[in-house]
């Protein structure tokens, strides 16, 4: 991400694929780098371990490749999407296996490849994807963004990120961003995203919701308790 930061000196819209990596932490963490500094940030990454079979399948060859972007605003906080392709991250389910707790029953499918709601089942099987065919179609999308272009594995070549500690995975990531000054003034970009965010505050609220909050807000007013 500070490589694509740094090629646009020159005012252009830059990507930078990436091969050889691993797990790479949060991506809003790189996405918001772009925030930061005027500019709207993107990030897809594949999974390093394949969980999630394709629309129709019964085998996983297929990671949750999470994906973020970041919108600089004039507040205190971008506009932050960061989420992977499953329903819930493996991650929540290895900690409920191991805590001995119940998952969900949207949350994965078992060996039998049946919805569960046993966490060590769900871990034999494969995690569900969002929205069904549209999950699937998202995931390989995104997969495929995070790979073509560097070479990094795909598919079956995929290894597994929680037992094979010892061998490369060479997980695959592409980061973009979009200056907001190749575009427009980013005076008149923030008063149009200043205008977006009350658009969406000041809708009816639905019974028993007290404020309508923006994706990335919760975890900056953390992150600002954290700090104080």
């Amino acid at each position: 991400m500070q490589v694509a930061i740094d090629k646009t000196s020159d005012g252009n819209c830059v990507f930078v694929a990436v091969r050889n990596s691993n797990h790479f932490g949060a991506a809003a963490y790189y996405a918001e780098m772009a925030a930061q500094r005027e500019m709207i940030g993107l990030v897809f990454t594949i999974g390093a371990i394949n969980h999630m079979a394709p629309w129709g399948g019964a085998e996983a060859v297929l990671g949750n490749n999470p994906f973020a972007i970041a919108f600089p605003t004039p507040g205190d906080f971008p506009i932050v999407l960061d989420m992977a392709c499953s329903v819930a991250a493996r991650g929540k389910i290895i900690v409920a296996a191991k805590e001995g707790k119940p998952i969900h029953g949207d949350w994965a499918n078992g060996p039998d490849r049946l919805p569960t709601t046993s966490a060590a089942e769900a871990l034999k099987g494969f995690v569900i994807r969002v929205g069904g065919p549209k999950g699937y179609a998202l995931t390989l999308t995104i997969g495929l963004l995070s790979t073509m272009l560097s070479g990094a594995f795909f598919g079956r070549d995929v290894g597994d990120l929680y037992e094979e500690t010892t061998e490369p995975h060479n997980s695959g990531h592409l980061f973009g961003v979009l200056p907001v000054a190749a575009f427009d003034e980013p005076a008149s970009y923030a008063a149009r995203v200043q205008k977006a965010i009350n658009d969406i505050r000041s809708v009816e609220k639905a019974p028993g919701v007290e404020k309508i909050f923006l994706p990335g807000e919760r975890e900056s007013l953390a992150k600002m308790v954290q700090l104080s």
